[in-house]
């Protein structure tokens, strides 16, 4: 797939793009929606301002801040030829390990209020029939 110059072909280099592209719109929406929904995710898990500004800024500031160096590092001396594929399995596992201790953290309330609501509407659909 390299040239003569050892450069990726161009179809190759464009291929790149888009997926970096990709994995840039998702990591600015992952960011964003947050700040979307502020009111609902403050209603419904029930926390305070400071911790809502925790959530939205520290927490990807940490992230990014702690990750962004060692990353680096294995890039110029590992993974120099897949790290794109690398990081976005990296990036989707962080995500979810995030989002698992953000649960456990709160309680698993979300989890509680979910199963809370199924069983009501179950005792509602039997009183109904």
């Amino acid at each position: 797939m390299l040239n003569n110059n050892n450069y990726p072909t161009t179809g190759r280099a464009w291929f790149t793009v888009v997926i970096l592209l990709l994995a840039y719109v998702l990591s600015f929406i992952d960011r964003q929606i947050l700040n979307l929904l502020v009111g609902p995710i403050r209603a419904d898990l029930g926390i305070s301002d400071t911790q809502m500004s925790l959530l939205m800024g520290l927490s990807f500031a940490i992230f990014y801040t702690v990750a962004g160096i060692p990353l680096a590092l294995v890039t110029d001396y590992v993974f120099q030829d897949d790290m794109a594929v690398r990081y976005s399995i990296f990036w989707v596992a962080s995500v979810i390990t995030i989002g698992a201790v953000v649960l456990l953290w709160l309680g698993i309330k979300p989890y509680r209020e979910a199963r809370e609501t199924l069983a009501a509407w179950g005792a509602r659909q039997e009183q109904n029939a």
